[in-house]
Formats: structure tokens, C-alpha cells, sequence
């Protein structure tokens, strides 16, 4: 699921996302019901949007999925 472009962040949610790799920012709809959207900070990729995945919550990003579906790919 694409969420589009990381909007200018304030103060606040930049020093938080520096410390914690994410920071709260909205409530999307979900299908189901309201879910929580993060800007979430990839090391390799830089900023991008998700929603926590799975029991513990995890981001993933999309371009590292790609490339490790693309190494999969080349090592096949």
C-alpha cells in the first residue's frame, strides 16, 4: 500500500523520529477500521510511510524488499 510523499515534519516529530526511527503521524482508513500511519526512517533508503505490520509492529520498506526479492532472484 502506497501513503504518498512525507510531509514537512515540525520540530518536534524531527527530533523524535532522530531518536526513535519513527514518529506518529496520522490516522489513515484501513478497510477494517482506522490505522495508525508513521514516518518511519530506513538507513539505507531514507524517510518513508508505513503502518506497524504483525504482533510486534515492524516497518517494512519497500525498496529494501525489492532489492532482497531481487537478490533472491539473481542467486535462483
Amino acid at each position: 500500500m502506497s501513503f504518498g510523499v512525507v510531509p514537512e515534519l515540525s520540530l518536534r516529530q524531527r527530533l523524535r523520529l532522530r531518536v526513535s526511527g519513527c514518529v506518529f503521524l496520522c490516522w489513515v482508513d484501513g478497510g477494517k477500521g482506522p490505522l495508525p500511519l508513521y514516518v518511519v526512517k530506513c538507513v539505507k533508503h531514507g524517510l518513508f510511510l508505513d503502518t506497524p505490520h504483525g504482533y510486534g509492529g515492524k516497518f517494512d520498506c519497500r525498496d529494501c524488499e525489492v532489492e532482497a526479492k531481487m537478490k533472491k532472484v539473481e542467486v535462483c
